[in-house]
């Protein structure tokens, strides 16, 4: 279980605190698409607790979700954020 921090300029997240037992080893970004009304995988294999999307319109506003990666498999999602691009 990750957990999304609100009131921030990009996605940034913090550790969940119960792993499955295997260290984590990377998270993935998942952005809301407008046009399909599902979440798509942004970015893979970031292995920091933030990420700074390239391709965002400033002004517009961007539901991301994310998700870590142990060596069972990737977590649910998290819960939803929506970030105002700068």
């Amino acid at each position: 279980f990750l957990q999304l921090l609100p009131d921030t300029d990009w996605p940034e997240w913090t550790e969940a605190p119960f792993n499955g037992g295997t260290p984590v080893f990377s998270y993935k970004v998942l952005l809301w698409d407008n046009s399909t009304s599902v979440y798509k995988t942004l970015e893979t294999g970031i292995s920091n607790t933030t990420f700074t999307p390239k391709t965002l319109t400033p002004g517009k506003t961007y539901k991301f979700k994310v998700q870590s990666l142990n060596n069972f498999d990737y977590s649910l999602p998290s819960t939803e954020v929506e970030i105002l691009a700068a």
